[in-house]
């Protein structure tokens, strides 16, 4: 990974309106995720095409993950939401959020279970005593 040279990278602040943003990821984001736009721009910087990213507690309706599937050699998705786990929720939840004619059957999340893509979906199981465990495919 060849990291960016931008030594305001590295620091530690609030996002200003003047800073890189992603409005469309696959999916147009909404309105109400006022700081997604800028997360994400910033945290694109940090994956190319040799990469393997993890995209922790991504969420089953946000397409950051989606959006790395053509940036990254291999993308891994994690949430404690079941639902990651199956297509067709996965699907029903990003319908639910986005609308019907953003989700077609052709969206990229058909992509998340497709093995030569690269991307793999699990959850994380807590328990309360001992190490977290992992129920993965």
């Amino acid at each position: 990974m060849s990291l960016p040279t931008d030594a305001g990278l590295f620091t530690s602040r609030f996002v200003t309106r003047g800073d890189q943003r992603l409005d469309h990821l696959i999916l147009p984001l909404h309105k109400t995720w006022w700081s997604r736009p800028y997360e994400y721009a910033w945290a694109s910087r940090f994956a190319d095409g040799a990469d393997t990213v993890l995209d922790a507690a991504c969420g089953v309706e946000h397409p950051f993950k989606f959006f790395l599937l053509d940036r990254c050699r291999e993308v891994h998705a994690c949430d404690i939401d079941e639902r990651i786990l199956s297509r067709e929720r996965t699907l029903r939840e990003l319908r639910s959020v986005f609308g019907n004619d953003a989700v077609r059957r052709d969206t990229p999340p058909d992509a998340l279970y497709h093995e030569p893509l690269g991307i793999r979906c699990f959850r994380l199981v807590l328990k309360k005593k001992g190490p977290a465990q992992t129920d993965g495919r």
